[in-house]
Order: C-alpha cells, then sequence, then structure tokens
C-alpha cells in the first residue's frame, strides 16, 4: 500500500519540473483509453513537448508504470479526481489559469486528443464514426474547462439565450459535480464503439466459428469448454448472431448462454460479489448477456420476465453502469406501476437527467392526476429538457432515425426519450391533454 503514494509523489515531481501538474498527465491518459490508443510508456515525451529522447529510460518507467495504474482504474471505473479539482466561484477567469487543477486535467485530455488528430491527418489512424463520436463525446464535456470563450458560447448556446459570466461559473459547477458520471459513460461507450478485429487476437481466431452461418445446437460449442476466460469468449462470440435469429430461437439460444456465463462465475463469486458486477472485468460477458435476455423478452411481450432481468441486473451492479433503470422503469409504466417506478427513481434520485424526470413526471400524473405533485413533477422534466414535450405534443418534428449520440437538454436527447415513450404517455388516460395544457 506504501508504493502508491510513493509513485504519485515521484511522478508529481517529474511533471513539475517540466511545468506540469499530475492532473495533467491523468488527462492525457484518459483521453488515450477513451479512444483506444493506450500503450505503456508511449508518447509521454509528446504530451510533455519534449525532444525526442529527452525523458530517461528510468522516467519513461516511472510514467509508464502511473499510466499503467491510471489505465487500470479508469476501465475499471475507479478513476477519482485529486484533491482540489473545483470550480473557482469568484471568477470565471481563474478557472482558466495554469493554476487550475481542473484546468491542467482539461489539457491533457486535449493534448491526447490533439494527437490523435494529428495521426488522423498523417494517415496512422483512419478515422471513422467511433472516432469522430469519441471526439464530439470529449470536446462537449471537457472544452468548456479548457477554453472560457468556448464555455460562455457552448453555455449560450445550450440555453439558446446570452450567458452572462456569473451565470456560467454555476454551469460550469454542475458540469463538474456531472464530471465522474460522463467520465464513466464515456468510457463505456469508448469500450462499446472501439472494440476490433484485435480484441480476439488473430483473424483466424475471430473466425473460428462461421458467424454467418445457423447456430444450430449451441450447447456443443461449449462441450469441450472449461476454462472461465475460453467460455466468456466464446458467449462474446455467439450473442450478436444470436440476437439475429427468429424471435423463439433467439429466447432459448440467450437462455442458453446466460446459464453459461453463470456457470463461468460460479455460485459462490455470485454471493461474495454481489452489488459490484460490471465493476469488475469478469463480469461483464455475464451482464451483457442478462441484458440481451431482457431485450428479448421485452421484443417478444414478456414484460415480466424482462423486469425480472433488468431488476437482477440492478441487484447486481449498484451502480447501474449499463442503464437497466431507464428500461425498467419504463417497464413498470407500461404494466401500470407508477409505485414501482417512482420507488425505482427515488433509488436513483441524483440522476436529474430528463429520462428519469419525464417518466417520474407520467408516473406521478398515473397516481396523483393533475395534482401540485404531479405539476412539480413535470416542471422540473421540462427544465431538464424542453424539447420533448414540444415533440410530444406534435410541435416539434422527430428526426427520421434515432440519434447516434446525445447531450444532456438537447434535442437529440429529447428524440431518444419520445421516440421509446410517446406511445407510454398516448395510451396513459388524460396524460397528453395535461401535458398540452401544463406545457405553457
Amino acid at each position: 500500500m506504501a508504493a502508491k503514494p510513493a509513485l504519485v509523489r515521484q511522478v508529481g515531481v517529474l511533471l513539475k519540473k517540466h511545468g506540469w501538474d499530475i492532473e495533467y498527465f491523468k488527462g492525457f491518459v484518459l483521453g488515450l483509453v477513451w479512444l483506444d490508443l493506450f500503450r505503456e510508456h508511449s508518447r509521454y515525451e509528446a504530451f510533455l513537448d519534449l525532444p525526442e529522447g529527452s525523458l530517461s529510460k528510468d522516467e519513461n518507467a516511472l510514467l509508464g508504470a502511473y499510466a499503467m495504474r491510471l489505465n487500470n482504474d479508469i476501465l475499471m471505473e475507479r478513476f477519482r479526481f485529486s484533491a482540489g479539482c473545483s470550480i473557482d466561484k469568484k471568477s470565471l477567469s481563474a478557472n482558466y489559469q495554469k493554476t487550475s487543477k481542473l484546468f491542467q486535467w482539461a489539457s491533457g485530455v486535449h493534448m491526447a486528443c490533439r494527437i490523435i488528430e494529428v495521426m488522423i491527418e498523417d494517415g496512422d489512424l483512419v478515422e471513422d464514426e467511433n472516432s469522430s463520436y469519441l471526439l464530439a463525446r470529449i470536446g462537449e464535456n471537457v472544452y468548456p474547462f479548457l477554453d472560457k470563450d468556448f464555455a460562455v458560447d457552448f453555455f449560450s448556446e445550450l440555453n439558446e439565450c446570452e450567458m452572462h459570466e456569473a451565470d456560467c461559473i454555476g454551469l460550469l459547477a454542475r458540469l463538474r459535480t456531472d464530471l465522474p458520471k460522463l467520465i464513466r459513460d464515456i468510457t463505456l461507450s469508448s469500450q462499446m464503439l472501439t472494440q476490433t478485429m484485435s480484441d480476439y487476437g488473430t483473424e483466424e481466431e475471430l473466425h473460428r466459428m462461421d458467424l454467418g452461418s445457423p447456430i444450430g445446437n449451441i450447447h456443443g460449442y461449449f462441450a469441450t469448454l472449461k476454462n472461465e476466460v475460453d467460455i466468456n469468449e466464446c458467449i462474446d462470440d455467439l450473442l450478436p448472431n444470436v440476437m439475429t435469429n427468429n424471435k423463439s430461437e433467439r429466447i432459448k439460444n440467450v437462455e442458453a448462454l446466460l446459464k453459461y456465463a453463470e456457470k463461468a462465475l460460479g455460485e459462490e463469486f455470485f454471493v461474495n460479489n454481489k452489488g459490484y458486477f460490471w465493476g469488475l472485468i469478469e463480469t461483464r460477458t455475464y451482464m451483457r448477456t442478462l441484458t440481451a435476455l431482457a431485450e428479448t423478452y421485452k421484443v417478444t411481450m414478456q414484460r415480466e420476465k424482462a423486469i425480472e432481468c433488468y431488476e437482477k441486473s440492478l441487484s447486481l451492479c449498484k451502480e447501474d453502469n449499463l442503464g437497466a433503470r431507464y428500461l425498467l422503469a419504463d417497464l413498470y409504466m407500461e404494466l401500470r406501476r407508477p409505485d414501482d417506478a417512482l420507488k425505482l427513481i427515488e433509488q436513483f434520485k441524483d440522476d436529474t437527467g430528463a429520462m428519469m424526470l419525464f417518466t417520474k413526471a407520467l408516473a406521478l400524473f398515473i397516481k396523483y392526476g393533475d395534482s401540485p405533485k404531479a405539476a412539480a413533477g413535470l416542471k422540473a422534466a421540462i427544465k431538464s429538457n424542453e424539447f420533448i414535450v414540444l415533440m410530444l405534443v406534435g410541435e416539434m418534428a422527430l428526426p427520421k432515425e434515432p440519434p447516434e449520440y446525445y447531450g444532456w437538454g438537447d434535442e437529440n436527447e429529447a428524440a431518444l426519450y419520445v421516440m421509446h415513450n410517446r406511445l407510454l404517455w398516448a395510451n396513459s388516460p388524460g396524460a397528453m391533454d395535461w401535458l398540452m395544457a401544463k406545457k405553457v
């Protein structure tokens, strides 16, 4: 345990020698991990803006050891800011001085993104939808901490009015509060989007199964597998193809895959690690398969079974890294269980996003009718995203295709919510009339 503080101190001294704070290095490594380009002993001289060969072998090894620790913490969703990474609420300009730890952190992320852009320009990296999406997510969540003018323009555009610096301080503080969750979300997105053939080892290994042919007897794939890693890799290979089966075959096969995922972990593992799944890498195959089974039950109208899967997901992963709470709340509402929906929403009361707040408003209306409680719930929901009501009542058109990404309070978030929940509102007696009356 004593080695960690010593390592942090040594890295801090080395970075200070070159005029940088340790938060800068954290941001740099985070940016590379997000874009699946982290490598040990990689690009350290570039990020310190030093000539090649300036760092000694020992210095490179020191930075590499700390970077590897950060890499593991990020992937295990244990990333934490250092003490002092806070907003100066007296002066907006003070947050963009080199003495600001958040500014240092944002500068490190920016350097990582700049390296990515240079690699794309030089042809060393192919720009695709995944990298463009991740760069956009990083930009909207990190750049407000990097440039004051960007922050003012960003918040002004977001609120559709000219924002004064004093107002921007409060919004910047709110964004800082949301950063840990946003970092987890972008990390999860990067893991889902940047998975490539290299994750499977070799092309031959990737195609050890003919994923274009019928699955057949799924149990045959596991007949000779005993090792947990081999079982999970087999499940990961099979699951995408299984999800394209017809509905009856899909249910049977995903149920079978979940049993093998349970077997790979063992009964004792569930008892000892309940509540902390997904944070443990070895649980992710199981959690993905459980989510796939919930989705399969939902599309086959077996909603009670889907609810059981999402409830199990939340019991195993109390942080809800996979967003089961949103789908579970919607299912509760479909089955006219507003009390269960409200209980779930209260469990995640720190989630003040529009997805939860609009479902809460509908649940309050169904339970209490046109009441002060329901009106207060709707007011909070509209404040989180004003476009949702306009789309629900037909005053604002929906896009033809679901958005690929969204930001809090924007039109993409509204479109995704309405596409998934407009029938829920339409089929709730009196809800649309109440919404029309209250939206003004």
